[in-house]
């Protein structure tokens, strides 16, 4: 709804001195007016300044911005700020032969490409900076070091590229980096590589054939300066030395040595290798009469060692801490758990040799000099031991294959295990959801029909801690437990469509064909009574009625109507969540669930108060194109067909049913703020704050320990209640004692 720059070409490449990690900002400039991209720059590129521009009325802008209300609001109340004038615009005048920039599609780049050009530009903007002529890389032939090549190559590329655009800057850094004379430049990547790019293949006599030839192949396509070196020399040369001193030559394990003897061998190979690399980079611009030195390039990962991954659970925020424990042995998984479980502890096992961890760390020189380095830490002897003897008849764990979930199915099982740690822990009998029979709704639904085959199957499984809460929740009694999905469903959830006289038939019936396939206690509400309550309640203070757009009325008075309808959802959906199990003798209360995407939050994209503010929202943090993935995995997978047909069915156009995004009833969300229910994060980033901390919901309130030393310490004060220096007294003793012992969550509040 407004004219929006978006800048963010700023290259800090070089390595950030207060923490050391090199910083690769990319660039993606864009120009949005009124919501749509209408100029995009590059996302990756060599430039150091991008310039992007559009032909944009901002007259358009401004009319919009004007008829949102608390817009007008807002500058009502704004007072004049001062201002400085300054001698140059950032537009010109509108004149009739201008034509408008149109809206255009945004450019993505895979992640595979961006894997080649931000490293590429990064190593381009470190070159230039450094003062160094180039780089230099140990080329095995394998994997990591083809990959670290293909990328420089990819940057000699782009160097090109950016010359052949007349980017002159490059082009003087390119000239300068390659040594370029008698105004020569570089117009061809393998020609331009064979200048900056060296390669060395550094092989011994156990190096096969086939890893040199793939090296020298990559390297000629590249088109570096390729070198093929044997090593063998150089390690005889240091085998002597060591004979020499200790009267002792190590063997290979092949020729009768030992594993220490082997490993000896093998690290003094790569050291050499690591000496002879720094060699080259440093004496091989002098050899062929160039200035400078180059850069040594590595292509090492870190999988070295035993590792234990452990995580799991809802600690009382909404992050949902995934599990899937791990046993890593130098870099091999042996044992992996479950990821997504509805089990408090998983205990995973296997058999390693942890020699093999210590000879392996023991043969990295870092460490033995970190150890060397280290004082004793002090330790408490601790009377158990998590490991056994090794014995011969013991097998080892073998590696396995990584287990990863797809994107549908970590959707669908990720918030299903939170919603049911939440419900557990929280004191609540169930949940509650306005089902309008829209994709996002759906969507919680869906998820919450996989809770309960999830909680099924746990009972199946013998997992006693699951079926105890189960039964509890599920207020089952003589014995009796959950083993249908169902069923269970039937008992925790309830699902509302409450419709009025602009909903469509349509709708109601999917909404109804979803709850019956999950077994949810669907009601159909229609929610006109209401709405002319409020509308008669309107006309008698006012003396006026307000009418829909098709029935002659302003856009104001139909954008009034539909937050009407939207907002009366709202309050009735926790009516019918606070009363419902009173009507069918049930004890507790049920949590209200939100189907608000994490589009229509950043976008602002729905209506204050409407029936996104609920007490949770599962799916907060998804976008509405991975939840139609999800609809589609589920449809079969979960074996509710009809998410198939509401994946596939348009979209309304009405506020708090799901509608599209329209601009007009986009610019009742962008005035209304994001009062979202608590939102459960599934990615690193989420539209809205941290104001909803559930940590206060979900601690178990029983918990004697905690609550006997706050009595002690009130105890212990003279007087019932403390105050801060100028600060009035508050919060009587009590009172939170009662509160915090009390087991409801809204005691005390």
């Amino acid at each position: 709804m407004d004219l929006r720059l978006y800048l963010d070409k700023v290259f800090n490449r070089f390595p950030i001195f207060h923490n050391q990690v090199p910083d690769q900002r990319y660039g993606c400039a864009c120009i949005v007016v009124n919501g749509d991209v209408v100029a995009q720059g590059s996302q990756f590129s060599l430039k150091d300044v991008e310039v992007i521009t559009s032909q944009v009325d901002l007259d358009a802008v401004a009319s919009l911005r004007g008829s949102i209300s608390s817009f007008q609001e807002q500058a009502s109340c704004k007072v004049k700020v001062s201002s400085v004038y300054v001698p140059c615009r950032l537009t010109q005048s509108f004149n009739l032969k201008m034509t408008l920039s149109s809206p255009k599609k945004i450019m993505y780049h895979s992640p595979q490409e961006e894997i080649a050009f931000g490293p590429a530009c990064w190593l381009w903007d470190y070159l230039r900076r450094s003062g160094a002529s180039g780089f230099l890389l140990p080329l095995s032939g394998g994997a990591d070091s083809s990959s670290v090549a293909a990328i420089v190559g990819c940057m000699c590329q782009l160097v090109v590229k950016e010359i052949a655009n007349g980017d002159e800057q490059v082009k003087t850094d390119a000239k300068r980096i390659g040594n370029y004379t008698n105004g020569e430049f570089p117009t061809d990547s393998k020609e331009f590589a064979k200048r900056i790019f060296y390669t060395v293949f550094m092989g011994s006599e156990n190096s096969s054939e086939a890893t040199k030839m793939r090296a020298k192949q990559l390297a000629d396509e590249i088109g570096a300066f390729h070198l093929d070196v044997c090593i063998d020399g150089v390690v005889a040369a240091v085998l002597t030395l060591f004979q020499t001193v200790t009267g002792m030559r190590p063997r290979y394990k092949v020729d009768g040595g030992s594993n220490v003897e082997n490993l000896g061998l093998q690290n003094i190979q790569a050291r050499m290798r690591m000496v002879l690399a720094f060699m080259l980079a440093s004496l091989l611009p002098w050899v062929h009469s160039k200035p400078g030195f180059y850069l040594v390039l590595g292509s090492s990962n870190v999988d070295e060692g035993l590792r234990g991954y452990l995580t799991k659970g809802c600690d009382g925020g909404r992050l949902y801490y995934d599990g899937c424990a791990c046993i890593v042995v130098n870099g091999d998984v042996v044992a992996q758990g479950s990821q997504f479980s509805l089990k408090d502890v998983e205990v995973i096992t296997s058999q390693v040799d942890l020699d093999a961890v210590a000879s392996l760390r023991g043969s990295i020189s870092s460490f033995q000099e970190q150890a060397s380095c280290k004082v004793k830490v002090s330790s408490v002897y601790v009377p158990c031991r998590l490991t056994q003897s090794f014995n011969l008849k013991m097998t080892l764990s073998s590696p396995k294959k990584i287990m990863y979930h797809s994107p549908q199915e970590e959707i669908a099982f990720g918030p299903a295990c939170w919603l049911w740690d939440y419900l557990r822990r929280s004191g609540a009998s169930g949940f509650l959801l306005p089902l309008s029979g829209g994709a996002d709704s759906s969507s919680v639904a869906a998820i919450v029909g996989c809770m309960c085959q999830l909680v099924v199957k746990e009972i199946a499984n013998g997992d006693e801690q699951v079926k105890t809460d189960a039964k509890r929740i599920g207020n089952y009694t003589n014995g009796e437990f959950p083993t249908d999905s169902k069923e269970f469903a039937k008992r925790i959830f309830y699902t509302v469509f409450m419709g009025s006289e602009n909903s469509s038939e349509a709708t109601k019936m999917r909404a109804k064909q979803l709850a019956d396939e999950i077994g949810a206690w669907h009601l159909d509400v229609c929610i006109d009574g209401v709405v002319s309550a409020v509308l008669t309640l309107f006309q008698t203070v006012t003396g006026m009625r307000p009418r829909y757009k098709v029935d002659g009325g302003s856009n104001v008075e139909n954008l009034g109507l539909q937050n009407i309808q939207a907002r009366m959802r709202m309050v009735l959906a926790f009516m019918l969540a606070s009363l419902l199990p009173w009507v069918h003798s049930k004890p507790g209360f049920y949590l209200v669930l939100g189907s608000s995407n994490v589009d229509e939050g950043l976008r602002g994209y729905l209506t204050k108060y409407d029936c996104s503010s609920a007490d949770i929202n599962p799916i907060g943090s998804i976008s509405k194109q991975d939840l139609r993935l999800f609809l589609r995995w589920a449809a079969t997978n979960l074996g509710y067909q009809s998410l198939a047909e509401i994946e596939a069915a348009p979209p309304v156009a009405f506020p708090g049913e799901e509608a599209s995004y329209g601009k007009e009833v986009g610019v009742v969300a962008a005035n209304s703020g994001d009062p979202s229910a608590g939102v459960l994060l599934l990615q690193s980033y989420s539209p809205e704050d941290n104001r909803f901390d559930l940590r206060q919901f979900l601690y178990n309130s029983k918990w004697p320990y905690q609550f006997k030393k706050i009595d002690e310490i009130v105890d212990g004060l003279n007087g019932d209640s403390v105050a801060f220096p100028g600060e009035e007294a508050s919060y009587g003793k009590e009172v939170g004692v009662v509160a915090a012992n009390s087991g409801d969550p809204s005691a005390g509040l």
